[in-house]
């Protein structure tokens, strides 16, 4: 009998100009937290079963194996937001150096969608409040298991003095936004991590974040017009019939 509680964690699957493109690496990859029995991972048709423990130590060889790849100082992935290092990992080859630089309120930049149309825009420290960053703010990177909303008093509690939030080349906040607020309340400075990108590639491109952010809507609004048209001829349909 299988198990009824499985949660599926994490999953990645090639477009498929990906799979045309590259034939011979697996096209499909998925996490899942088989509850009270253990951890699968599935690539392609293969399904490696692990314990929970197991699970644990391969995460840390897979840390150690990504510190000894990057090999840079001030790059540890024990230490790296999850959610930020898997949206950061396909810039990883083009990063060239972390240094430790100091920000402050007028040099660093928040990037907040906390508008109608719930688009991305950069914003400085002293133009946002916190209903706008804990409240309204919807963030694109989620853990599926923590609040829907950020929770402004789990930040304040895990603050700590070695924290250091990452920036990029424009001083844009990558990571680490919702502390370094809490950060700024009490304090106009603060130590970051500044990632260095070889030709500036980890830069973002807001007119193409618009135009994917705005393809998505419209492909979505079509599936739900299309679903909606689909149910009333099956609607019409049983009743000619019946």
């Amino acid at each position: 009998m299988s198990n009824p509680g499985v949660i599926i964690l994490d999953s990645c699957k090639k477009s498929i100009f990906q799979k045309i493109l590259n034939r011979n690496s697996f096209r499909y990859f998925q996490i899942e937290d088989n509850i009270g029995e253990s951890i699968h991972l599935h690539f392609d048709d293969f399904r490696i079963e692990l314990s929970i423990s197991d699970f644990f130590e391969v995460c840390d060889a897979i840390k150690e194996a990504l510190n000894n790849l990057v090999n840079l100082e001030n790059f540890d992935s024990y230490k790296i937001d999850p959610l930020f290092l898997k949206y950061a990992s396909k810039h990883l080859h083009d990063l060239i150096e972390i240094e430790i630089v100091e920000i402050d309120h007028d040099n660093t930049r928040f990037i907040l969608n906390n508008n109608r149309f719930k688009l991305p825009f950069l914003k400085k420290f002293k133009a946002i409040t916190a209903n706008d960053l804990f409240e309204i703010n919807k963030e694109p990177r989620k853990y599926k298991f923590f609040n829907v909303k950020n929770n402004k008093d789990y930040f304040i509690n895990s603050q700590d003095d070695t924290f250091k939030p990452i920036v990029d080349e424009n001083y844009i906040i990558r990571d680490g936004k919702h502390r370094l607020f809490i950060k700024y309340q009490t304090k106009e400075k603060a130590k970051a991590y500044l990632w260095k990108f070889r030709n500036n590639s980890f830069k973002i491109n807001f007119i193409k974040h618009y135009l994917i952010i705005i393809t998505r809507r419209i492909i979505m609004v079509i599936k739900n017009k299309i679903k909606k048209l689909a149910q009333i001829f099956n609607n019409l349909v049983e009743k000619v019939f019946n």
